[in-house]
């Protein structure tokens, strides 16, 4: 448990390398703890280790699958991946649990902004905020929070 709060404070204070370091550590202490992997998969993930990042997600995922905050992760790093189809029941499993949690909502915005982009051809550039705006791909939970998430990502949206 210390090893992972020190990871937290590392991240916390810009320490990455520390945190990674940390994380490591907890995870290697308790092997059945899901945190520390799930946070080192979003640090690795911020620091460009995409598939670093992946490998720690999945660690989690399969020791606590039915964490709506792994399961974001895990669904996060799957789009980022361009995986839309994992990435799409894994966050909609997150949304199902947290329904909430801002993070799955905005993952799950940029699924359908993806989802119009490969359907519709369109762009971000291009008019694909009134597809947004109107379109309402199945499956996909909208909510005003969600969308105002992706605008705040995008800066183009709404």
């Amino acid at each position: 448990e210390i090893a992972f709060i020190r990871g937290v404070a590392l991240e916390q204070l810009g320490e990455s390398e520390a945190a990674i370091s940390a994380y490591h550590r907890a995870a290697t202490l308790d092997a059945r703890d899901a945190r520390p992997h799930n946070n080192l998969a979003g640090l690795l993930a911020d620091e460009g280790d995409l598939d670093g990042a992946l490998a720690a997600a999945q660690e989690a995922y399969r020791l606590d699958e039915t964490n709506p905050y792994v399961m974001d992760t895990l669904g996060a790093l799957y789009l980022e991946k361009g995986l839309v189809e994992r990435a799409i029941s894994v966050l909609e499993d997150a949304h199902k649990g947290a329904p909430d949690l801002p993070d799955a909502q905005l993952h799950l915005a940029l699924v359908a902004v993806e989802l119009l982009q490969v359907l519709d051809g369109v762009t971000l550039d291009t008019g694909a905020h009134g597809l947004l705006r109107d379109t309402k791909p199945p499956n996909v939970p909208w909510r005003p929070d969600a969308r105002a998430a992706c605008k705040i990502r995008s800066g183009s949206f709404v």
